[in-house]
């Protein structure tokens, strides 16, 4: 560990995480140089940023005409039309996404400094997220997940400074860069209150604690506000997306009646969808928000009236959030897409096996790293209970507080069928800070 230690150890840790994640992107050229970058909502932020560029109009484009966006928040596409515009799509963006991890692991460690003052845990944090998995493939994807998390944690690091320094622009650029994060990524729609419970727990140490509050959502509003002064422009309605209706009917509400009747999500889609046809808008935008407010609320009585169901398939969700291994992705840039299939995929067959159908799914350099990650996530975990235990027994229990209303929040608002191990990425650092502690312990004691 020398090598990280000293002045030089977060410039170490960055090029540990990016060199690992530029090694990951020269294979996927290797193995699936045409289509291994992308999923199944890359095409969709492309055709986005097109229309940026083209028609410079946030919209989907179709036979001539314009649907304004209402569904997804317009920070990702103006990153890829940044780099279509200078001709560096998709090489330009993974690379700047590579580049983003690096600062990922700088943020991650700096929290952890923060909060232990002991520079092997915050190197030992780092470099365990520059193992992770899922972060590897998806800093060499097309999708939100990596640019939201280097929002999320550099927020989160100014926050943190905030409540020691109490020096304004700290608590400005956490709202800011916040604000930006939620522009990328919509699922963030409700951290602004966590972090302004987080401002009210310290109302004693912040002498002026409702202009440090107002100018956190000053900052928060300066990237969403005008976001949503153009929804009020454009659809007569104030709002950050309507992403999550979508979510909402079509995901948890079709869940619902897979899991009633036995058959696949897609089968449950079109049962739904019987009752709730979508509209065409002809024109008139308010349509548009008020179908997904009709269906917003359509999903909410399906829930209401199978919250068994319900409850059991947020718990199941909740689950792989936490712990599930990344397999089709994987599939899907080392070249093995056509193998791939979503496990559990479609209706349930009497007697079937869901590890015989994995093995015989699933290429073997795609199984050893599902191995892998159920031992990684395993042994996280443990030394994420054993930090924790030893923290609340010292009393120590701010840190527990934060990364516990992290991961709640996201057990809360991002836990659905649609729920992967993607969607760890996220809160992965903050669980690798505390994880990181217990290890130090365990090291400590057997020293």
């Amino acid at each position: 560990m020398n090598w990280f230690s000293g002045n030089n150890r977060a410039a170490h840790v960055i090029a540990v995480t990016v060199a690992i994640r530029l090694v990951w992107m020269v294979l996927v050229l290797l193995f699936q140089p045409d289509d291994g970058f992308f999923m199944y909502d890359s095409s969709l932020y492309s055709h986005f940023a097109d229309t940026l560029l083209e028609h410079g109009r946030y919209a989907y484009h179709n036979q001539g005409i314009f649907y304004p966006v209402h569904s997804h928040t317009p920070g990702f596409p103006f990153f890829i039309a940044f780099f279509k515009g200078l001709g560096w799509y998709p090489g330009g963006l993974v690379v700047f996404q590579i580049l983003c991890t690096g600062l990922t692991a700088f943020f991650t460690l700096k929290v952890a400094d923060h909060w232990f003052k002991d520079q092997s845990i915050g190197v030992w944090a780092a470099l365990l997220l520059a193992m992770d998995i899922p972060s590897i493939v998806f800093s060499n994807m097309v999708m939100t997940e990596t640019l939201y998390t280097t929002g999320f944690m550099a927020s989160l690091y100014f926050m943190l400074r905030f409540f020691v320094e109490k020096r304004s622009f700290l608590l400005f650029f956490a709202g800011l860069l916040l604000g930006g994060a939620i522009l990328l990524r919509a699922v963030g729609l409700l951290l602004p209150f966590l972090f302004l419970i987080w401002l009210m727990m310290h109302r004693k140490q912040i002498p002026a604690l409702s202009k440090a509050m107002a100018l956190f959502i000053v900052a928060l509003s300066l990237p969403t506000g005008m976001w949503m002064v153009r929804n009020y422009a454009v659809f007569d309605s104030v709002f950050i997306t309507t992403l999550g209706n979508t979510n909402l009917f079509y995901y948890r509400a079709a869940g619902v009646i897979a899991q009633k009747q036995q058959i696949s999500l897609y089968e449950a889609r079109a049962h739904i969808e019987k009752d709730h046809p979508k509209i065409e808008p002809n024109g008139d935008n308010r349509a548009l928000i008020a179908f997904s407010k009709h269906i917003r609320n359509a999903g909410f009585r399906v829930l209401a009236e199978h919250p068994d169901i319900a409850f059991r398939n947020h718990l199941a969700a909740v689950l792989r959030l936490l712990g599930q291994p990344m397999r089709v992705p994987l599939e899907m840039q080392l070249g093995y897409r056509e193998k791939a299939e979503a496990l559990p995929g479609g209706k349930a067959v009497k007697g079937e096996n869901m590890f015989n159908k994995f093995w015989h799914t699933t290429s073997w350099p795609t199984r050893i790293a599902v191995l892998f990650q159920m031992f990684f996530m395993g042994i996280i975990w443990l030394f994420f209970f054993k930090g924790s235990w030893v923290l609340w027994q010292k009393k120590q229990r701010w840190p527990i507080g934060i990364v516990g209303s992290i991961i709640a929040y996201y057990c809360l608002v991002a836990a659905g069928p649609e729920t992967d191990a993607r969607f760890r990425i996220t809160i992965m650092p903050v669980i690798l800070v505390l994880a990181a502690y217990g290890l130090h312990l365990q090291k400590k004691q057997r020293q």
